[in-house]
């Protein structure tokens, strides 16, 4: 299948939710302290999220594309995950905002992001108000990728 590069009119709303979210001091404070304390480097997400959505978009050697499955970034290139904007504009942008963060935060994937904030005491809560179980990446005793729904 070949790829599908976001137009510019899926584009728009996935970033309009990218600033909305970044809007919020608590979205804006989580972002900044993880990529922190990954890579060391002090950031204001609020800016550079945006911005650095911006640059991929527009990057000639890469760009934002949908995904057939889950969601990944490869030094320009992201694929986001799902494939209808219109109907999934906030899921979309999750998906970005995540790869987004790999790309600013430096080598390192999500079972990186996953210890890290483990290590800051942040405990991500589920859509039940719950908080989520730290993965251990086995299930049934056999190996199992929890790390990326953490």
């Amino acid at each position: 299948m070949p790829e599908r590069r976001l137009t510019l009119n899926q584009y728009k709303p996935i970033r309009a939710e990218l600033v909305n979210a970044l809007k919020s001091k608590k979205c804006k404070g989580f972002i900044d302290t993880l990529v922190r304390y990954n890579s060391g480097q002090s950031i204001d997400s609020q800016e550079e999220i945006p911005a650095f959505a911006d640059y991929i978009y527009n990057s000639e050697d890469g760009g934002i594309f949908w995904a057939t499955g889950s969601g990944y970034q490869v030094g320009k290139k992201i694929k986001i995950f799902p494939c209808c904007p219109d109907l999934y504009a906030r899921t979309a942008a999750e998906t970005l905002m995540h790869e987004l963060i790999h790309g600013l935060q430096g080598p390192g994937s999500d079972d990186q992001l996953d210890r890290d904030l483990r290590d800051l005491g942040i405990v991500p809560i589920g859509n039940d108000g719950k908080p989520l179980p730290f993965p251990t990446g086995v299930k049934d005793g056999k190996p199992y990728n929890d790390w990326s729904g953490y």
